[in-house]
């Protein structure tokens, strides 16, 4: 929905970022309308990934790292492998504090489409 659903995710780790990646599993029938966003706690909201894709399917244990070869931008649907995300992680969350809460948000820019987030999960490399 142009709503969207939001889930958080809280982080208890020691320590600050060094690494940080994103993997999605999200069924949508034109994932070109999909906006996904990251937030860490009250902090603004970054683009991992928005309108990529075109009319294709889904993003399948896809893993968004800054580190990854190929931009989102430039990928395909369905989307499966590594890519990096539109706002880069290292950028936004490098040598900052590990333990927050994280809320991901996806919404669809199109009313017509149907999706589910069925899964996401943060991976942090930290150093003490």
């Amino acid at each position: 929905s142009t709503t969207g659903v939001s889930h958080t995710l809280t982080t208890t780790f020691a320590g600050t970022i060094a690494r940080l990646a994103v993997r999605l599993n999200i069924i949508h029938d034109f994932v070109g309308d999909v906006d996904v966003t990251l937030q860490k706690g009250t902090g603004t909201a970054i683009d991992v990934t928005s309108d990529n894709g075109g009319s294709s399917f889904d993003y399948l244990n896809t893993v968004l790292d800054s580190t990854c070869a190929t931009a989102i931008t430039s990928g395909s649907a369905p989307f499966t492998g590594c890519y990096a995300p539109e706002a880069s992680f290292t950028t936004n969350y490098a040598s900052t504090a590990a333990a927050s809460s994280w809320t991901l948000k996806v919404a669809d820019d199109a009313s017509l489409d149907t999706g589910t987030l069925s899964n996401w999960s943060l991976m942090m490399c930290v150093t003490p």
